[in-house]
């Protein structure tokens, strides 16, 4: 049913301008969706969250394909139109396949944005591919350590065993849920029960995740987005991002971003973004006039 229903949405969104690209990789075939743009910003790339896909992003990506001379968002292997892992389970190797399909996919430098989990990937795709990171926004994400005693209460959050399980975590997912959020649990209910979600959440251990030096090394430009009505994530998820980002990143929490505000104020996380990516822009071309002369990473916030 949710192959169906991405299947639909594929047609759909292709007659809206999208076009389904796909990579052939050991672990399965993984699909990204692309828009090509009619502005003149760099790349974006988008990371979705677990159990979500890059048809989630559609609304953002068409508003951000007034700026961008392209956009566009990875299916995480086992959602979407992405294979489910051939071989293995859990989060890491995941990374491994979207990060591989997402270099496969560049052709220049990206702004990459992450929500949720796929905030986590964004930042190991950081790590292992720094020279096509123009710039990192993490948005809500997911990858801090979680200690053993709060670990079994943070999954049972995920565990959608019956409906009303579904449309308790779709009201922790929304700041405000829409009306059709019934329709939603029956629908996330059957995404979450698929291998590749269990994998993920069944293979999370406590005090596993990142590092605080993979977030401190950065030096590309970094913005965080932690919305004040995100109900999802532990406070310790966002005390994480806040104690061990670089200095230079910049911090934006919305009062009124729930976990995946990209669902509800699409218009406002456009914005962000655009903004984010023109001040990297001219911070660039400023830097570029300076014939290699070094610099430290510059904050580019507000």
């Amino acid at each position: 049913m949710i192959r169906f229903l991405e299947s639909l949405q594929q047609k759909l969104l292709r007659r809206a301008g999208f076009s389904s690209h796909y990579c052939d990789l050991d672990q399965g075939r993984q699909h990204l969706y692309q828009i090509a743009g009619s502005g003149r910003l760099p790349p974006i790339l988008l990371f979705h969250g677990i159990g979500a896909s890059a048809s989630s992003y559609a609304s953002l990506m068409l508003r951000l394909a007034k700026h961008s001379r392209r956009v566009q968002a990875i299916d995480l292997p086992g959602h979407g139109l992405s294979d489910p892992l051939r071989t293995g389970s859990g989060y890491e190797p995941v990374f491994d396949t979207a990060c591989t399909a997402a270099f496969a996919a560049l052709n220049e430098p990206a702004i990459v944005f992450g929500n949720s989990m796929g905030g986590a990937c964004a930042v190991e795709f950081s790590r292992r591919y720094p020279e096509m990171v123009a710039g990192l926004i993490l948005c809500s994400p997911a990858g801090a350590p979680i200690g053993a005693a709060q670990i079994d209460g943070f999954l049972s959050r995920f565990a959608l065993d019956d409906l009303p399980a579904a449309n308790r975590f779709l009201r922790r997912v929304y700041a405000n849920p829409p009306w059709y959020t019934p329709l939603l649990a029956f629908i996330v209910k059957k995404i979450f029960a698929s291998t590749t979600t269990r994998g993920i959440l069944g293979g999370l251990r406590p005090d596993q995740g990142l590092s605080p030096e993979m977030l401190t090394q950065m030096r590309m430009p970094v913005e965080l987005i932690w919305g004040r009505a995100d109900k999802l994530m532990l406070p310790q998820h966002r005390d994480f991002y806040l104690q061990h980002l670089p200095a230079h990143a910049s911090i934006k929490e919305p009062e009124h971003f729930g976990h995946c505000p990209f669902l509800e104020h699409p218009g406002d996380v456009s914005r962000m973004i655009v903004e984010f990516t023109q001040k990297v822009e001219a911070h660039s071309g400023a830097a570029a006039t300076n014939h290699g002369v070094a610099h430290p990473p510059v904050s580019i916030g507000a």
